[in-house]
C-alpha cells in the first residue's frame, strides 16, 4: 500500500549526508551499485522514509530498465533496505520531527505570552475609532 499524496510543504526537501560513512558503506561497490544506493537513499527520504511497495513503481522511480539494473537493485535493497527500511534515515527522519514539534511548542509558548497583548491593543483601537465623532457629516 502505498502513502497517500502529500502537499508541496510537506516533502523533505533534503537530509544530512554522512560523507564518512557513505564512503565507508559504499568502499568497494561497482559504480552502478553506488548510484542505484544514492538514488534509493534519495527516494526513501522524499517519501517520507519508506519505498513503494510495488516494484514495477520501484523500479520506474530509480530508472531500473534493465535485468542488470533490476539485479543490482535488488542486490543494494538487501545491503542496505533490510525489510524496505534504513536505519539512518529512519532515525534522522525521528530527529527533524522531534526538532519541528519542540519548535511549534516553541512558537505557541512565545504566541500565547503575546498574544493577550497584542488582542487588548486591537480591542482598545477599535474601541477608540468606533467612539470617535464622524466627521464626514460637516461636508
Amino acid at each position: 500500500m502505498t502513502a497517500p499524496p502529500r502537499k508541496k510543504s510537506d516533502r523533505l526537501s533534503w537530509f544530512k549526508m554522512d560523507a564518512g560513512a557513505f564512503l565507508a558503506d559504499t568502499t568497494g561497490l561497482p559504480t552502478a551499485h553506488v548510484g542505484m544506493y544514492a538514488r534509493l537513499l534519495n527516494l526513501y527520504w522524499t517519501q517520507g522514509c519508506q519505498l513503494p511497495d510495488n516494484p514495477v513503481r520501484l523500479r520506474r522511480l530509480i530508472g531500473a530498465s534493465t535485468p542488470e539494473d533490476e539485479q543490482i537493485l535488488q542486490e543494494v535493497l538487501e545491503e542496505f533496505f533490510p525489510g524496505n527500511r534504513n536505519e539512518r534515515l529512519d532515525i534522522q527522519l525521528e530527529e527533524v520531527a522531534e526538532n519541528s514539534r519542540a519548535q511549534s511548542e516553541k512558537a505557541k509558548a512565545r504566541y500565547s505570552k503575546v498574544a493577550p497583548e497584542r488582542k487588548e491593543e486591537s480591542r482598545a483601537a477599535n474601541q477608540a475609532r468606533s467612539t470617535a465623532p464622524d466627521d464626514s457629516a460637516d461636508f
